[in-house]
């Protein structure tokens, strides 16, 4: 069995991505590796003006780009998201952000830095919803070098949470 000491496990904050970190989890414990979790900020699209991007946003430390205020959210939203996160390989956790195309950047991320294991949660979309919004997982599962696990959480769970 191969030997696996980094781990990534993208998160979009959802009760999938709960479900993935915790699997991950379990795993880091078991071979003593180290959770990376990611979480990709969206990037505008080349078509939205400047004016939108330039955007800032008043604040009680002042004014703040847009790309600042997103990534701002995005911490404490992973901050309240890592506090319902139970079991002993909270410690094993580091804490990451990118910009970008999310699956592009899972992909990026993994070849990079050599990870050993992505973990992912999935949201198990189908028909139009899943042609709508593409599926980052999908994507990942194809591009990636390195092994990926996917956690579909059960529909009982996701409706109790």
């Amino acid at each position: 069995m191969p030997q696996l000491s980094r781990i990534l496990v993208p998160i979009d904050f959802s009760f999938c991505s709960c479900s993935a970190l915790e699997y991950a989890g379990f795993i880091a414990e078991k071979f003593d590796a180290a959770l990376d979790v990611l979480h990709v900020l969206w990037e505008p699209p080349p078509y939205v003006g400047m004016e939108v991007v330039a955007f800032t946003a008043a604040t009680a430390e002042g004014a703040r780009t847009l790309a600042d205020h997103t990534r701002s959210i995005a911490e404490e939203e992973m901050r309240a998201f890592l506090s319902t996160v139970k079991g002993e390989f909270k410690r094993r956790i580091t804490t990451r952000f990118m910009v970008g195309n999310p699956w592009q950047m899972i992909v990026d991320a993994a070849a990079k830095e050599a990870y050993d294991l992505i973990v992912m949660g999935t949201h198990g979309r189908t028909g139009f919803s899943h042609v709508l919004l593409g599926s980052v997982s999908e994507r990942v599962i194809r591009k990636a070098l390195c092994p990926v696990l996917t956690i579909r959480a059960p529909e009982t769970e996701k409706a109790g949470r």
